[in-house]
């Protein structure tokens, strides 16, 4: 028997701020395993996701369910994104609210949780409100756009750039929320944070970090989810990047944060979890630059559950003195992968996008060191990629990034992916996946949920009066095997064996087949597979097997055409009472004899149930209304 206790120390600081030590030994989700080390027994890697824990069945949600360090390692988990298409339709998921942009998705187990800024109704443009989504796997509307926080008439407070963590039960977001005199912009801001669980719902107060000492400016952020509580990062006026780390309860482990790195010119940090402790990536111009040159490279850190500091000093992961920015970090399964930005290739400053995976203390792996995902901007005609997201599957890499058009056309852009493998070779060509005609794609982010990737974006359509989000998923494994020129991913290609059956196809009411993909097979489609007139046929009278044994024969129905036999265990059929192991031993057959050569096992007995039909759709009778009404077809 575990013996399960708690320790909770609270100090309080001249400033009212709170230093707290997370309780121990705690099973917060009932798993029957415990979140800290020391305990005794495994450690649960996620104390707040009941579906996670040391033995637990892989089930291919994109989370390490069985606690040993590898993503979706069960055999059936397609973890290579092969043949990735686009899944139709592209939704607008900020639903045509005015200028909605910043978007952000993680998946949450079975649905997809969006964040994004918009203009405020109330107050207008330059003032921000937040919302929150969620969507269904295929894209489609669970929870509509909820706001979580207004815009404030009072001191114009405008809230913005949202990221989210995903714990296992509920959603965490953090974002930057500005302050000024009017809506047309301020320079003074703080980073919030708050809880919400499965409905979007508030399920905690809101959190602020204003800065150490308070600054005029602090942004820059990002959330990250560990084993029992969060890591959330941020930046500050001429002050180096900061962290700290949050219980599930709200409880701050040091207001002020700890310092990630000296210097105080560093952006774009991003913090992930690996199973036992933080990294931390972000990009800064070198001690030896002059910084009026505007270069930078790639630096990374390790932070302990605890939030201590597991490295002396940061690590510097890229040599090549360049601009480089928006960094992005993933946990692959044994080594860290980063992705960013950056200008090395072009002298007229046009962004490609790069990567480079570390090994667990951060140091480069050589070779390949670093890989070029996008290509190529050799003049000063090409188009900058930028924003990215890099995402591991659990047996290759992903990367989304936008390609942007030069000046005048800033807006003007595309949204790609791309194949990587665990080596750092690229596979394949990147993938369209904004399919804009007027090209206005940009800032895109992305989940992986263990068999496709989600990705947000904000676009302007020809349909939409501003900018939007929109979603897409891109689908793996995607096979046209029957070469109909419809997938089973992007046309929604129902059998992928029968060139005859695509949803451009007629429904052909006795084929057998839901010959056009829309999910009802022959005279279930009511509507293309009509009941023809005249009366419905009689119920089918004396059903009886000939002296052979194997001729089974039954009396002409009043009105039937042909009849729909039926076949069961008689034992099954005792115990269901409702015909679901029956099996179809004639359809549409047109006398009243048929040749059966099943014999049941010794002790046991089949049952035979035979229905008319009048014409092709018309239903007839196995003495069950309900039976009939259910299924139109045999069985």
């Amino acid at each position: 028997m575990n013996t399960r206790y708690a320790i909770l120390l609270v100090i309080t600081l001249a400033t009212g701020t709170l230093l707290a030590v997370p309780p121990a030994c705690e099973d917060r989700d009932r798993d029957g395993y415990l979140s800290t080390l020391g305990c005794g027994g495994e450690v649960d890697c996620n104390d707040d996701d009941r579906y996670a824990f040391p033995g637990a069945p892989e089930i291919c949600d994109g989370v390490d369910n069985n606690c040993n360090g590898q993503l979706d390692d069960h055999p059936t988990c397609p973890i290579l994104c092969t043949n990735p298409e686009v899944i139709p339709p592209l939704r607008n998921v900020s639903q045509q609210l005015v200028r909605s942009r910043g978007a952000t998705v993680a998946w949450a187990r079975n649905a997809w949780v969006v964040g994004f800024d918009s203009y405020s109704a109330a107050l207008g443009a330059g003032c921000n409100d937040l919302w929150l989504t969620k969507l269904a796997r295929d894209g489609t509307t669970i929870i509509p756009p909820t706001r979580i926080v207004a815009a404030s008439a009072s001191d114009f407070t405008q809230p913005q750039d949202i990221s989210l963590a995903w714990t296992g039960s509920s959603i965490a977001a953090a974002w930057v929320q500005a302050v000024g005199s009017d809506c047309g912009g301020s320079s003074n801001s703080d980073v919030k944070f708050r809880r919400f669980d499965s409905l979007l719902q508030p399920v905690s107060a809101t959190v602020s970090f204003v800065g150490c000492p308070p600054s005029n400016y602090v942004a820059n952020h990002h959330l990250a989810w560990g084993r029992s509580s969060y890591a959330l990062g941020w930046g500050e006026s001429n002050v180096p990047m900061r962290f700290t780390m949050i219980s599930r309860d709200d409880q701050v482990l040091d207001s002020c944060g700890t310092p990630v790195t000296d210097d105080v010119n560093a952006n774009d940090l991003e913090i992930r979890w690996n199973g036992d402790q933080f990294g931390a990536a972000w990009t800064e111009g070198p001690p030896d630059v002059n910084y009026t040159t505007i270069f930078g490279e790639l630096y990374f850190r390790r932070v302990g559950e605890d939030g201590s500091l597991l490295d002396p000093e940061p690590t510097r992961v890229t040599y090549n003195p360049a601009r480089t920015e928006r960094s992005t970090l993933v946990w692959a399964d044994g080594e860290w992968g980063s992705a960013w930005s950056d200008t090395r290739t072009n002298s007229f400053n046009l962004y490609e996008i790069f990567m480079t995976r570390m090994y667990p203390s951060g140091t480069a792996v050589t070779p390949p060191g670093d890989v070029r995902v996008s290509c190529c901007n050799s003049g000063s005609e090409g188009s900058p990629r930028h924003t990215n997201r890099l995402l591991w599957t659990g047996g290759e890499y992903g990367v989304v990034y936008d390609d942007l058009s030069l000046p005048p056309y800033k807006t003007q852009g595309d949204i790609l992916f791309q194949r990587v493998d665990r080596q750092g070779v690229l596979i394949g060509p990147p993938l369209l996946v904004s399919n804009d005609t007027q090209k206005h794609a940009s800032v895109p982010d992305a989940a992986w949920n263990g068999r496709e990737f989600g990705i947000v974006w904000g676009d302007y359509r020809a349909s939409d009066p501003a900018i939007q989000v929109y979603f897409a998923r891109v689908g793996c494994g995607c096979t046209d095997a029957d070469a109909d020129g419809f997938s089973s991913c992007t046309g929604r290609d129902c059998v992928d064996s029968n060139p005859l059956v695509n949803p451009l196809r007629p429904e052909v009411c006795t084929s057998g087949f839901d010959d056009n993909c829309d999910g009802k097979l022959d005279c279930q489609d009511t509507v293309l597979c009509a009941t023809g007139p005249g009366a419905a046929p009689a119920e089918v009278q004396s059903v009886r097997f000939d002296a052979d044994k194997v001729t089974l024969r039954w009396n002409p129905a009043a009105n039937a055409t042909s009849y729909d036999v039926l076949t069961e265990d008689l034992t099954y059929l005792l115990q269901d009472t409702n015909f679901s192991a029956a099996t179809c031993a004639a359809w549409r057959h047109p006398t009243t004899s048929l040749t059966v050569n099943s014999t049941p096992p010794r002790g046991r007995a089949l049952m035979y149930l035979v229905r008319g039909k009048a014409d092709t759709c018309r239903l007839g009778t196995w003495g069950t209304a309900l039976r009939d009404t259910a299924r139109l077809t045999c069985p």
